[in-house]
């Protein structure tokens, strides 16, 4: 099961924050959602796992709390992490849903892999309270990764984290959708969207302003409509490149 959405809509103080937004994501797929500040992004991914109210229908808003935990893993952009924990038992806390389903082994193979995919090993005994906030964040990447969701829905993962660490982390979800499983993450970093993503949602004003590759997405006509902004796209030999350039509304 992926995620699919239908005509979804979300209203907060009487102002309308997503209109009738339709998609659905591709298993195998890494989709990265775009726009910016205040485009909706958020919304949409909370609404999608029924963590606001909407209109329209989301199947994995439907599903039951069990199962749906089992079926999609979320990361929200908060990163508060209250209790001294140590790094491993934070991110055993990924299986929960799978306790009592998969085995005891299973389920620290699975720890032990998230712990390695964030390069975590020689933190795993550490409080996560004593980490910085980019380690902290890396712990988090590793608990949702540990859940096995065939859904995988993070919000700003990158933000906070070095350039050596957003690229490994986008190698991750990479890694997590040729494996079968479907991937969308929020990005304002649109460098790393285009280098990574194999398929872009542009978010403008609550509603879907582009949907398709990053080289189609990016045009200089949904750039300058939606963020004010000329840039340069390119494929290179490590793969594609996006720089902005400048702004086109001095007043912003």
């Amino acid at each position: 099961m992926t995620l699919t959405l239908d005509k979804l809509s979300v209203d907060r103080g009487g102002r309308s924050i997503l209109s009738e937004v339709s998609l659905s994501l591709r298993r195998g797929e890494l989709t990265c959602l775009v726009g910016p500040n205040g485009a909706g992004k958020t919304s949409l991914m909370r609404a999608a796992l029924g963590l606001l109210p909407f209109s329209g229908t989301s199947n994995l808003a439907g599903l039951a709390e069990a199962e749906r935990s089992r079926m999609a893993g979320w990361l929200p952009q908060e990163r508060e992490i209250a209790w001294p924990v140590s790094v491993r038992f934070a991110v055993r806390l990924g299986r929960l849903p799978w306790r009592g389903i998969s085995s005891p082994a299973e389920q620290e193979q699975a720890v032990v892999a998230a712990l390695q995919a964030l390069e975590l090993e020689g933190l795993a005994d550490r409080q996560v309270t004593d980490l910085s906030g980019g380690e902290r964040a890396r712990v988090l990447v590793a608990r949702l990764l540990a859940g096995s969701a065939q859904c995988l829905l993070a919000d700003e993962p990158t933000a906070g984290l070095d350039p050596a660490h957003q690229l490994g982390l986008m190698e991750q979800f990479q890694a997590r959708a040729r494996n079968g499983a479907a991937v969308l993450v929020s990005l304002h970093e649109l460098g790393l969207a285009a280098r990574h993503a194999d398929r872009m949602i542009l978010l403008h004003n609550g509603r879907i302003h582009a949907d398709g590759p990053p080289a189609s997405v990016l045009s200089p006509q949904n750039l300058a409509d939606v963020f004010g902004i000329t840039a340069w796209f390119g494929e290179t030999e490590k793969g594609p490149v996006f720089q902005p350039l400048a702004r086109l509304d001095k007043t912003l």
